[in-house]
């Protein structure tokens, strides 16, 4: 289960235009957005994971299980982002 969390977590940083962004922000704010990389969309959208994280830290939650919270959100936001755009929204607008 974990390696299967693991490994969706890494295709989604490294195979997806979505993380290649967030790296070249990470790298250079300013050479990412010359790149036409929308600099403030990339992190408005990393905003709430990092406040997650904060909250976490300050609450003497080991980071262990930091990191399964974090990755275990990013998955149910992808699986929620899925469905809203493809499952549950297509069926609930067909009137099914």
């Amino acid at each position: 289960m974990i390696i299967a969390v693991f490994a969706e977590a890494w295709f989604l940083v490294t195979r997806t235009v979505y993380g290649q962004q967030l790296f070249a922000i990470g790298g250079k704010p300013e050479a990412a957005r010359l790149s036409a990389i929308a600099v403030r969309r990339v992190v408005r959208s990393w905003a709430p994971f990092a406040v997650l994280s904060h909250g976490m830290t300050l609450m003497n939650v080991e980071s262990f299980y930091q990191q399964i919270i974090m990755v275990a959100v990013i998955l149910a936001a992808v699986f929620i982002d899925h469905l809203l755009r493809h499952g549950f929204a297509a069926e609930w607008a067909a009137g099914t």
